[in-house]
């Protein structure tokens, strides 16, 4: 394994009560001087960047913040994660894999399933093309072995049926089953095709076309024992793109139930279960064709399996799109993003997580720079981990909760130096929810 980097996030962890109005929480982190960009470059037109820089600089919060949200908001019934710190390492600079964002990361079967993406113009291997169908599994996140590789113009039926190449796309383990749902526009005009694979080799079309028509970055998740396609922007020859407010759910990927639109229209954000609650946060509510404005959230909608209720209208993180966002530790948490049209210096540094379906939120360091379409994944055994990304290289990430008494170990221990001494900061915010 390459040298880890690696440190620790300290906060005083415990269930508060949203009848509070101070700070329910306190977030450790780092000294340090405020951050300068991640990198003045585009993906779209240069190649990644070293990572070596975005890991030296301090975020530009170096401390914490928690939201609280309106007094009259019921109790919450579910418990918070047990973890008391969260220790973050570099797992390797160099995976193996070439470099690509918008690819999806799942564990299955015992193993990381990297799948799909894009890069920055033709690529050899992927015969010329800008993306990719290409599969590749790691049982640790450093080692990395191509399964399948890339096909341009795949069969989608038979046995050597695949899904055609794509990036920014929906992903789930759903039923014992490795999923792959819809595709952007990079390609061609976006579709919504259903696939599922029992191995991550052998893959069937389950659909051609799903209900909610062509649409680019719908929010694709798994709850209450069922699929969930939410929103997406949709895609009509010769017209501007428009985001959506449509809800779908299957418990098999092809009989499709279409459920009472939400009541906001979105694209490109974030769609995680945590609670028993289905939430949605941030995203764009414009488009993303050339000359359709952008329009990006920083709300945070929670979904009972009935009602939607709005439980913030302004959280702490900026307003973006292209989120990664994954459930760990009884919490939701906002993992990157970009809150800037064409600035790849306005990516979010660091996580935030609620421990409450969005009403109060926590600021935290993280191990990956700021970055956008990463693979992201979250198990309780691993943590959370990320591979590939905008500007995460070829680099692969973890950040994993640990307990009081192993916190001190953890933190000094292994293949990466001893950290620096934690300061505290805390910072409180109050919003009121409709």
């Amino acid at each position: 394994m390459n040298k880890c980097v690696r440190w620790m996030m300290v906060m005083a962890i415990g269930c508060s009560s949203p009848l509070s109005d101070t700070a329910s929480g306190l977030v450790l982190g780092p000294d340090g001087e405020a951050a300068s960009p991640v990198s003045s470059a585009d993906p779209s037109s240069t190649p990644a960047p070293d990572v070596d820089d975005a890991l030296r600089d301090a975020d530009d919060l170096d401390g914490g913040a928690t939201v609280d949200a309106a007094p009259d908001l019921e109790p919450l019934s579910c418990e918070a994660g047990s973890s008391t710190s969260y220790v973050g390492e570099m797992l390797t600079r160099s995976a193996g894999y070439s470099w690509r964002d918008g690819a999806a990361l799942k564990k299955f079967r015992g193993k990381y399933w990297l799948l799909g993406g894009w890069t920055n113009g033709p690529r050899p291997e992927w015969d010329g093309d800008d993306t990719t169908n290409e599969v590749l599994s790691s049982t640790d996140l450093v080692t990395w072995k191509v399964e399948l590789r890339h096909v341009s113009q795949p069969s989608t039926e038979g046995r050597r049926a695949r899904w055609t190449r794509r990036h920014t796309f929906g992903s789930v383990v759903f039923k014992d089953h490795l999923w792959v749902i819809g595709r952007d526009h990079v390609m061609t005009p976006p579709i919504g095709d259903v696939w599922r694979s029992p191995d991550g080799l052998r893959w069937e079309q389950v659909l051609a076309e799903g209900p909610w028509g062509r649409k680019r970055m719908p929010m694709i998740t798994v709850f209450d024992g069922a699929i969930h396609v939410l929103g997406g922007e949709l895609d009509v020859s010769g017209e501007p793109g428009v985001s959506t407010s449509t809800h779908f759910r299957s418990v098999d990927g092809l009989h499709w139930e279409q459920l009472p639109d939400m009541p906001f229209v979105r694209s490109s954000g974030a769609a995680v279960e945590q609670c028993g609650k289905l939430l949605v946060m941030g995203g764009n509510s414009g488009g993303t064709t050339v000359g359709t404005p952008r329009v990006r959230h920083n709300d945070v909608w929670a979904w009972d399996g009935k009602t939607w209720k709005r439980q913030i209208e302004h959280a702490p993180w900026p307003g973006m799109m292209w989120i990664d966002a994954v459930n760990y530790d009884g919490k939701a948490w906002i993992l990157a993003g970009r809150s800037g049209d064409d600035d790849p210096s306005q990516e979010i540094r660091g996580a935030w997580f609620t421990e409450d379906t969005g009403r109060t939120w926590t600021y935290t360091q993280a191990p990956w720079p700021g970055s956008h379409a990463d693979g992201v994944e979250a198990t309780p055994e691993d943590g959370i981990v990320m591979a590939s990304g905008a500007k995460t290289s070829t680099s692969t990430f973890r950040l994993k909760g640990v307990t009081a008494p192993d916190a001190g170990a953890d933190a000094s221990s292994g293949s990466g130096s001893a950290l620096p001494a934690l300061s505290q900061r805390r910072v409180n915010h109050t919003t009121r929810a409709p």
